[in-house]
């Protein structure tokens, strides 16, 4: 009996081990099918990728060719000796279908020559740096103004939800001006060969519009010209009961005790590490780096390291011309805040160039012209110290 009983444990394990090993087959071809499938989907997707790859290099050289010759086509215009009109366009006319062909009298240039004049007034335009930008298609383009009101309670998980104050909406819209340059060059210059006459129009024109532009993004009226931060009504209300149009003033002698009320004007949320900056004169901030605190130590810290000339209370100092002088009772002379949050620089794409030989003989003008505009986005972002002397 004995022996019949481990003969029955002996079968048992043995057809155990039999359904082991059948399962372990089937997993073993559940697998091996599976790395089939997984090899022939990867042999799809890389052919796929390949084709892709292939196809996208066809088209991006066809771009970089259409480009080289477009801009080729750009310098013989400069260098021409017979006066016409270009349309600078950076896309086809969405109404027209115009891209200022042979037959237009000139020809499209490539996006990259609007982009680099914008790139070089970003260097040269401290308003342009501090600010938002972007370009747009449409003068019709507008923004909705978050006026607040929204309201907002606590609840119970199982308490009921009652509806809540939506936020009130504004609109603000663009204020455009048309901004020109007219750079010359000696016909003899423009003839020589060597003479790299894409890089001096770019240079020459992004020198002159920056200058021009700073100037209207401080104090511009905003007739034919976009408005300027600064010609905005400043007054002394409070964020919450202000219009959307008016900004924050803080009134005071130039000192250390007016530069810390003009800093804490500014709501915790716009002061985030990295956010403000000051704007001011070079006289003023001379004025300012002579002011010291209680413990006659200077208030202002040079920061040459990390590339800005210097910081007051933590936040970088930049310079422009256009703002006043601390030295009249009332004048805006220091600026503090969230400049991207608050003013918004807008241009309009594309650009004309009309090249003059006629008007001084043996000298080629050539009269550019674009549309910039700007839009007041946030007036609690950025407030202003009006000294008073």
């Amino acid at each position: 009996m004995g022996d019949n009983a481990a003969d029955n444990t002996v079968d048992q394990v043995q057809k155990s081990l039999a359904d082991i090993k059948d399962t372990v087959n089937r997993s073993i071809k559940a697998v091996e099918q599976k790395i089939v499938e997984l090899g022939t989907k990867h042999n799809e997707l890389s052919q796929k990728f390949e084709n892709s790859f292939k196809e996208n290099q066809r088209f991006g050289s066809a771009a970089e060719d259409e480009a080289s010759q477009r801009m080729k086509k750009f310098g013989e215009f400069l260098r021409s000796r017979s006066g016409m009109k270009l349309q600078l366009v950076t896309r086809d006319d969405p109404v027209t279908g115009n891209t200022a062909t042979d037959a237009q009298g000139g020809y499209a240039v490539p996006f990259i020559l609007d982009r680099e004049i914008l790139k070089k007034e970003r260097d040269l335009n401290v308003m342009r740096q501090l600010c938002s930008n972007m370009s747009v298609s449409s003068p019709d383009t507008a923004w909705n103004i978050d006026l607040g009101g929204t309201t907002s309670g606590w609840v119970g998980e199982t308490d009921t939800r009652s509806q809540t104050d939506a936020p009130q909406l504004g609109r603000a819209t663009i204020t455009w001006g048309e901004v020109f340059a007219m750079p010359q060059a000696t016909q003899y210059l423009l003839d020589d060969a060597a003479f790299d006459v894409e890089s001096w129009y770019t240079e020459s024109v992004a020198e002159e519009f920056a200058d021009k532009e700073e100037e209207a993004f401080l104090v511009g009226n905003g007739t034919n010209k976009p408005k300027g931060i600064l010609s905005y009504t400043f007054n002394t209300s409070a964020d919450a009961s202000r219009d959307v149009d008016k900004l924050q003033k803080v009134s005071g002698a130039l000192t250390f005790d007016s530069i810390l009320s003009l800093y804490y004007a500014v709501r915790q949320v716009y002061r985030r590490p990295g956010d403000c900056t000051w704007l001011m004169n070079g006289a003023t901030i001379e004025a300012l780096r002579k002011l010291k605190d209680e413990q006659n130590r200077y208030i202002w810290v040079d920061n040459l390291a990390n590339g800005m000339a210097g910081t007051l209370l933590g936040c970088p100092v930049y310079e422009s011309r256009y703002m006043p002088d601390a030295s009249t009772n009332g004048n805006l002379a220091v600026l503090f805040g969230n400049f991207k949050k608050a003013y918004r620089i807008v241009d309009r794409l594309g650009l004309q160039v009309i090249r003059d030989p006629y008007s001084v003989k043996g000298q080629v003008a050539f009269y550019t012209a674009k549309r910039v505009g700007n839009v007041l986005t946030d007036n609690c972002a950025v407030k202003a110290l009006a000294v008073s002397v």
